[in-house]
């Protein structure tokens, strides 16, 4: 099927329709609007009959039900789910015959938002076995972290929190699910507001063995200080009036906003990592970046996912570049952060953030 997308349409990546083919979306309805399913239907679901498929077809999805808090205190962490994995992964530790068996019980003891979560992210049990039993040692270095919270994450994520509530209209006390995941997708909202945050991408500290990671999960492996800056990211998303659109550089915008909100709020810039490999080179960057700007994500000319990621070969710059862009629009503008969440159009941002000026007078 990819490789009938490409002949039709020679621009588009057969990356890109693969994996269209190979991973469901469980929130889109792009693609499977007449689909409605539980998640619980979508792990193992590479394995399924036609006979199977039927049946999953004749389903409908439940609703997450969340109740948005008045303050947060009212808000309920749920960890469940961190003590149901460890109980499954000392197991497989002892049992490398039963590791399958046994994540799939864990995968199936998940609280729901967590099952829309893992559903939306990976294909199947075996893929999640082998993905945790290949990082064993990185995850046996992050146990401790992953079953205590001390006092001041949830204080910094308060004051967070209470600063952003003045802007967000939609929602901001929620209850939030922590899971272990894979290291593909930092934290994920539903449209009820709910949060869940696989909590092995926040557990780096002095102790972490990172030797197994790729280059990109080493990247996006942070410290629990950064949870409340990525929580008030996501929160960003329902909060902006962005029109839908496919092209490179609105969701650069949409996502640099995100990031320079969970900054303002918070302190913390998210992806550091990508400051550090432009320097110096930002015209150049930038320069690549226009090229594609008004493309879409599914054409060949997506330079900055498709391509593999080296020491020097940047990731997530096209969100860094809606970042500068944001911050640039934000310090032209009185009121600029009302301002920037009620922006419908991302050209009109890159246009009165005076960006490309800016970069024009940097060396290449």
């Amino acid at each position: 099927m990819a490789l009938a997308y490409k002949a039709i349409k020679k621009q588009d990546s057969v990356i890109h329709y693969i994996g269209k083919v190979t991973q469901f979306d469980l929130l889109t309805e792009i693609h499977f609007a007449s689909m409605k399913l539980n998640a619980e239907d979508l792990l193992n679901y590479i394995d399924f009959s036609s006979k199977e498929w039927q049946m999953i077809n004749s389903k409908r999805i439940q609703p997450i039900i969340s109740e948005s808090h008045s303050k947060f205190e009212e808000i309920k962490f749920h960890f469940e789910d961190i003590n149901n994995f460890w109980l499954a992964f000392d197991k497989g530790v002892q049992d490398s015959f039963a590791r399958r068996k046994l994540m799939r019980e864990y995968l199936e003891s998940l609280s729901y938002p967590s099952k829309c979560f893992f559903a939306n992210g990976f294909s199947d049990s075996k893929y999640f076995t082998d993905y945790i039993f290949n990082r064993r040692k990185y995850f046996s270095s992050i146990r401790t972290r992953t079953l205590n919270l001390d006092s001041s994450f949830y204080h910094h994520l308060k004051v967070a929190l209470d600063k952003a509530k003045p802007f967000f209209k939609s929602a901001c006390y929620n209850d939030i699910y922590f899971t272990i995941g894979t290291m593909h997708d930092p934290i994920a909202m539903f449209e009820t507001g709910v949060l869940v945050v696989p909590i092995n991408f926040y557990a780096l500290d002095d102790k972490t063995n990172l030797e197994e990671l790729t280059i990109y999960e080493q990247r996006i492996t942070k410290s629990i200080n950064y949870l409340p800056a990525c929580i008030i990211h996501e929160l960003t998303h329902p909060n902006q009036n962005l029109s839908a659109s496919n092209y490179l550089l609105s969701e650069a915008i949409s996502e640099g906003m995100a990031d320079y909100f969970a900054e303002y709020f918070t302190g913390l810039y998210l992806r550091e990592y990508v400051t550090t490999w432009t320097q110096g080179k930002v015209r150049y960057w930038w320069n690549k970046f226009k090229i594609a700007e008004y493309k879409t994500k599914d054409t060949t000319f997506f330079p900055f996912v498709l391509e593999e990621i080296t020491e020097n070969h940047p990731i997530h710059i096209s969100t860094y570049f809606g970042y500068q862009i944001c911050k640039k629009y934000v310090s032209n503008k009185s009121n600029g952060l009302q301002k920037l969440l009620r922006e419908k159009r991302s050209r009109a941002i890159l246009l009165e953030s005076l960006w490309e000026q800016y970069v024009s007078t940097l060396s290449l």
